[in-house]
């Protein structure tokens, strides 16, 4: 049994996002007794089951893919309860921008069992987040982010669409959608040009806020993707289906993108080295290295480590630890040649 300070001291969560977990049933409520510890000065306190803390970091993990509050309160048999995942430091719950859609029509993720047992299979997972997205809802009124949040939905909806990518999920300002092999196409070709529509696209409703408020701000989305083959499942969320990888798939997209920064796209070495030759023929990637006298240039076609691109020990970076070896690019341009090519991505 744990005590909620140790509770809380193992895992780095906050007090309010411990009480949000209990209210969505998360996790049980405390049962509380006398304490058993030597010296403890309150005569009554709360234990959780030792449990809890592989709880918590399921939560944690599943919120790195992209989930929400909500869901995975469901999918871990809680009550999606209004108010959402106060977060860290007792922030505006992610619930809050988050309106009512019109109603789609549910889409089947083609290749998946419809009984939901999870399969074995090579997918690219494409992780989007909005660059800055603290400093954009601290400027804006609730109600116009909520507005910037359902453009970003409604742009990646539409864009994956076109480019044969599944149902995405979402975290308030963070996303992650998922491509597979299909027949006649490239599914890593697809994905990589969907996040160059994407890039672009994001640039025009960017201009149109900064005409709308008068303002400089710009508005970006960073973008990671990451290729491997993956365990993944087919669920029924409250908006519908989504899918939810066994791996870590999505979560190296996901810190992938964390690394990126003023809306541009990132992929990992892995990913690209899947492509044949013909397609990566297509792509212009690279390392910008600053030389001696303090110029950037690009290397072209090369790599490097997130540690080497990185100070792991700033605390913006301090999440991207377990990738730090990760080799990666920058994806500059994709020629828009018909994505149907070679091995429609070697797996």
């Amino acid at each position: 049994m744990l005590t909620s300070k140790e509770l809380l001291a193992r895992t780095g969560i906050s007090r309010a996002t411990l009480n949000n977990y209990i209210a969505l049933g998360v996790l049980p409520k405390p049962t509380v007794m006398q304490p058993t510890a030597r010296g403890e000065r309150a005569r009554r306190l709360g234990y959780f089951p030792d449990d809890a803390v592989d709880r918590i970091q399921t939560v944690q993990r599943l919120k790195a893919e992209g989930f929400s509050i909500a869901e995975i309160a469901e999918r871990l048999g809680g009550t999606a309860a209004p108010g959402g995942d106060p977060g860290e430091g007792g922030r505006e719950p992610a619930a809050a921008t988050r309106t009512e859609r019109p109603p789609q029509p549910e889409q089947r993720i083609r290749g998946l069992p419809k009984d939901g047992r999870p399969v074995l299979t090579p997918l690219c997972a494409v992780a989007v987040a909005l660059d800055s997205a603290d400093k954009i809802r601290a400027a804006l009124p609730l109600e116009e982010y909520v507005e910037v949040i359902d453009q970003i939905l409604a742009l990646l909806e539409g864009v994956l669409g076109d480019h044969h990518g599944g149902p995405s999920s979402h975290r308030d300002a963070r996303f992650v959608c998922y491509l597979f092999p299909q027949s006649g196409r490239s599914y890593l070709l697809d994905a990589l040009l969907a996040a160059q529509t994407l890039k672009e696209r994001m640039a025009a409703i960017s201009g149109e806020w900064q005409r709308r408020k008068a303002w400089t701000n710009e508005l970006h989305l960073n973008i990671g993707l990451h290729a491997a083959e993956d365990w993944i499942a087919e669920f029924r969320s409250t908006t519908g289906f989504a899918c939810s990888t066994l791996g870590d798939t999505a979560h190296q997209a996901a810190q992938i993108c964390r690394f990126a920064r003023l809306g541009t796209v990132w992929a990992s070495k892995v990913l690209i080295a899947k492509l044949t030759r013909e397609e990566r023929a297509l792509v212009r990637f690279g390392i910008h290295r600053t030389t001696s006298d303090g110029r950037q240039v690009l290397v072209p076609q090369t790599y490097a480590r997130v540690c080497d691109l990185a100070d792991l020990s700033e605390p913006r970076y301090v999440s991207l630890r377990d990738v730090a070896v990760v080799a990666v690019t920058e994806v500059l341009d994709v020629e828009r040649a018909t994505p149907a090519v070679g091995s429609q991505g070697r797996s």
